[in-house]
């Protein structure tokens, strides 16, 4: 197993380490329409510590601001949520929820409730990375959101590696097919180390 799984790390698009702006990302023009909303959400769910621009550049990321977004495998609306993740964020989080909609299911393309999902959700997989610090808790919950937190949790158990790291540990271990690695290891690497940097 342990061959297999490093001959799927070793397969891993490796992203170069930038901390700047890439040149060749474009910031769609209605990312201007949710950014206020996007702020006033994390303002209000995270306090004034949490970075916005963390959150702008995941949107980026998953529907590039697009309300009518919707992935092949059924995930919609601009924090591309499954219908399944929306009936059971409802149910964690109804009083939040049902005000921007009363739909037990969800309304990932309604854009209060897909930002207010994709904020609270983040909020919920951060708190449970504790022993993470900095941009490796961001990372951690960011790869969680992408592809779930059950296989970064079995990936973090089973690596033989510093478990409380990310980025050069838990990262270059991955037990899934390689089209998923590189999508779920690339996933934090955009957002944190080149897009967040296009909303600050």
């Amino acid at each position: 197993m342990w061959r297999w799984a490093c001959s799927i790390a070793a397969a891993l698009i490796i992203w170069p380490s930038i901390s700047w702006p890439h040149p060749r990302t474009v910031v769609p023009r209605q990312a201007a329409l949710y950014r206020a909303t996007v702020i006033r959400e994390v303002r209000f769910y995270w306090g004034m510590a949490e970075r916005p621009s963390t959150f702008l550049g995941q949107i980026h990321q998953e529907s590039g601001f697009r309300e009518d977004a919707r992935s092949p495998v059924g995930a919609e609306g601009l924090s591309q949520i499954m219908p399944r993740t929306g009936a059971w964020l409802w149910e964690i989080y109804p009083a939040d929820l049902r005000e921007a909609c009363p739909q037990m299911s969800g309304c990932p393309r309604d854009a209060k409730w897909a930002i207010r999902a994709l904020v609270l959700f983040d909020k919920r997989l951060y708190d449970s990375y504790r022993f993470a610090i900095g941009d490796d808790r961001w990372a951690w919950t960011l790869a969680s959101y992408n592809g779930g937190s059950g296989n970064a949790n079995k990936e973090k158990r089973l690596c033989p590696c510093d478990k409380n790291r990310w980025f050069g540990s838990v990262e270059n271990f991955c037990l899934r097919t390689a089209a998923n690695c590189r999508e779920n290891r690339g996933y934090p690497r955009r957002i944190l180390l080149e897009l967040r940097h296009h909303y600050e």
